[in-house]
């Protein structure tokens, strides 16, 4: 079964290829970048000398360059850079000045460098290329609620039968099966790392998806209505037993309300800076 994880991994950048070839630009990239992200194995990779492991987050941002250069290479001539855009440039050269502070020499440097760059820098400056303005934002959140929605079905099957998708088709379980037991039942997880980052992802789509039905920026969703889009993404969050699913759930249900009623953004500036407050 190993070797259906490394024909995903491998020939994911092709599949990219053929998205960019028959969708368009921001379309591919959303469909790649997602369509990757919830369905490569994880765990798996190959070791590259001298250069950062071939993960599946190699595979996906390999998939997505090689589409941006071969199918919109135009596009590039239009980006800008500027002050704000500093620190994911700073984040992304921070391994080199941590490996000379440390005596750990310019390779090791380099290849956190690298490592950074792929992790961050790449998908970040791929955003800022297609979903930096309204519409791209707009296609951006459609994008994660088709996405989450069709993840649906697989969640209620490890919910029903317990997560064992990533066994069947890859041949092993990401954690340990002990760890999928929350709250009197199955946590999902289908192909992502973990319960909690399923948690989390379906959680913000559901809180998305509320937002846009509430503010009435959609109307439907394919042959869904958007409230309904909206009903069955929180059902199912509430279904995926994370906790920090939950929290980003209120919270962000909280501020959406809360703004609503008193026509002021002071909940949603103070519940944006929240991370940074914590962090330190």
């Amino acid at each position: 079964m190993r070797i259906v994880a490394d024909i995903m991994l491998l020939g994911w950048p092709v599949v990219s290829l053929v998205l960019f070839s028959v969708l368009r630009p921001r379309q591919a990239v959303l469909a790649s970048l997602l369509a990757g992200w919830l369905l490569l194995p994880q765990k798996v990779g190959f070791k590259l000398s001298g250069l950062p492991d071939y993960t599946r987050v190699t595979s996906v941002v390999l998939g997505l360059v090689l589409g941006v250069l071969v199918f919109d290479l135009s596009r590039l001539s239009g980006i800008r850079l500027g002050r704000f855009d500093l620190p994911i440039v700073a984040w992304c050269l921070c391994p080199m000045a941590s490996s000379v502070a440390n005596g750990l020499g310019i390779y090791d440097g380099i290849s956190g460098v690298l490592t950074h760059v792929i992790f961050y820098g790449i998908p970040y400056f791929i955003g800022r290329l297609y979903f930096s303005d309204h519409i791209g934002m707009r296609e951006l959140a459609i994008g994660l609620i088709v996405a989450m929605l069709c993840y649906v079905p697989l969640i209620l099957f490890e919910l029903r039968m317990s997560p064992q998708l990533h066994k069947h088709v890859y041949g092993f379980l990401q954690i340990p099966f002990k760890m999928i037991w929350r709250l009197g039942w199955y946590r999902p997880m289908v192909f992502l790392r973990h319960g909690l980052e399923l948690g989390v992802l379906i959680a913000g789509a559901a809180l998305v998806a509320v937002w846009l039905w509430r503010s009435r920026s959609i109307i439907r969703i394919g042959w869904l209505s958007a409230r309904f889009a909206a009903l069955i993404l929180l059902v199912v969050s509430l279904l995926c037993r994370a906790l920090n699913g939950y929290f980003v759930l209120f919270m962000g249900l909280g501020a959406l309300y809360t703004t609503k009623m008193f026509k002021s953004r002071a909940v949603v500036i103070l519940l944006a800076l929240f991370p940074i407050f914590y962090c330190l």
